[in-house]
Protein backbone atom coordinates (compact mmCIF):
# COMPACT_ATOMS: atom_id res chain seq x y z
CA UNK A 1 0.00 0.00 0.00
CA UNK A 2 2.43 2.26 0.74
CA UNK A 3 3.99 2.08 -2.60
CA UNK A 4 0.64 2.97 -4.46
CA UNK A 5 0.75 6.39 -1.84
CA UNK A 6 4.67 6.79 -3.02
CA UNK A 7 3.56 6.79 -6.80
CA UNK A 8 0.64 9.07 -5.89
CA UNK A 9 2.77 11.57 -4.04
CA UNK A 10 5.14 11.70 -6.66
CA UNK A 11 2.18 12.32 -9.27
CA UNK A 12 2.16 9.29 -11.63
CA UNK A 13 -0.43 7.34 -11.66
CA UNK A 14 -0.39 4.45 -9.21
CA UNK A 15 -2.19 1.70 -11.66
CA UNK A 16 -0.09 2.25 -14.45
CA UNK A 17 2.40 0.32 -15.34
CA UNK A 18 5.88 0.23 -17.38
CA UNK A 19 6.46 -2.32 -19.78
CA UNK A 20 8.11 -5.50 -19.00
CA UNK A 21 10.83 -6.45 -21.69
CA UNK A 22 9.62 -9.71 -23.24
CA UNK A 23 11.58 -12.36 -25.26
CA UNK A 24 9.25 -11.18 -28.23
CA UNK A 25 10.00 -7.87 -28.56
CA UNK A 26 13.45 -8.04 -30.90
CA UNK A 27 10.79 -10.17 -33.44
CA UNK A 28 8.56 -7.82 -33.25
CA UNK A 29 9.66 -5.97 -35.92
CA UNK A 30 9.32 -8.70 -38.48
CA UNK A 31 6.48 -10.13 -36.87
CA UNK A 32 4.73 -6.08 -37.89
CA UNK A 33 6.07 -6.66 -41.32
CA UNK A 34 4.75 -9.70 -42.25
CA UNK A 35 1.40 -8.88 -41.17
CA UNK A 36 1.22 -5.34 -42.96
CA UNK A 37 2.63 -7.52 -46.17
CA UNK A 38 -0.24 -9.89 -45.81
CA UNK A 39 -2.68 -7.36 -45.45
CA UNK A 40 -3.55 -8.60 -41.55
CA UNK A 41 -4.33 -12.29 -43.20
CA UNK A 42 -1.08 -14.27 -41.92
CA UNK A 43 -1.55 -17.16 -39.51
CA UNK A 44 -0.73 -16.76 -35.77
CA UNK A 45 1.58 -20.42 -36.82
CA UNK A 46 2.88 -19.66 -39.91
CA UNK A 47 4.48 -16.29 -38.12
CA UNK A 48 5.51 -18.70 -35.05
CA UNK A 49 7.93 -20.89 -37.94
CA UNK A 50 9.40 -17.91 -39.53
CA UNK A 51 10.64 -16.22 -36.41
CA UNK A 52 11.42 -19.82 -34.83
CA UNK A 53 14.03 -20.36 -37.61
CA UNK A 54 15.20 -16.86 -36.85
CA UNK A 55 16.22 -18.08 -33.36
CA UNK A 56 12.95 -17.07 -31.15
CA UNK A 57 12.76 -19.92 -28.24
CA UNK A 58 9.42 -18.75 -27.10
CA UNK A 59 6.01 -20.51 -27.28
CA UNK A 60 3.62 -20.44 -29.79
CA UNK A 61 0.80 -18.62 -27.62
CA UNK A 62 3.33 -15.62 -26.80
CA UNK A 63 3.01 -15.64 -30.86
CA UNK A 64 -0.29 -15.83 -31.20
CA UNK A 65 -0.96 -13.28 -29.00
CA UNK A 66 1.34 -11.37 -30.15
CA UNK A 67 0.25 -11.35 -33.44
CA UNK A 68 -3.09 -10.54 -32.33
CA UNK A 69 -2.11 -7.58 -30.61
CA UNK A 70 -0.45 -6.15 -33.91
CA UNK A 71 -3.38 -7.62 -36.33
CA UNK A 72 -5.51 -5.28 -34.07
CA UNK A 73 -3.67 -2.16 -34.52
CA UNK A 74 -3.60 -2.59 -38.30
CA UNK A 75 -7.26 -2.97 -38.31
CA UNK A 76 -8.21 0.33 -36.19
CA UNK A 77 -5.89 2.45 -38.30
CA UNK A 78 -7.94 0.79 -41.00
CA UNK A 79 -11.12 1.74 -40.17
CA UNK A 80 -13.36 3.15 -42.33
CA UNK A 81 -14.15 7.28 -41.85
CA UNK A 82 -17.74 8.61 -42.56
CA UNK A 83 -17.76 11.95 -43.68
CA UNK A 84 -20.97 13.95 -43.63
CA UNK A 85 -22.72 14.11 -47.14
CA UNK A 86 -22.83 17.99 -48.48
CA UNK A 87 -24.93 18.22 -51.61
CA UNK A 88 -23.60 20.31 -53.88
CA UNK A 89 -25.51 24.02 -54.70
CA UNK A 90 -28.10 23.51 -57.32
CA UNK A 91 -26.86 25.21 -60.55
Amino acid sequence: MARYVELREAGRPPVAREHRVRPIDEYLDKIEELVVRSDGRVRADVVHERISAMGFTGGERTTRRTVAEVKARLHAGQRRVFRPWVPAPAT
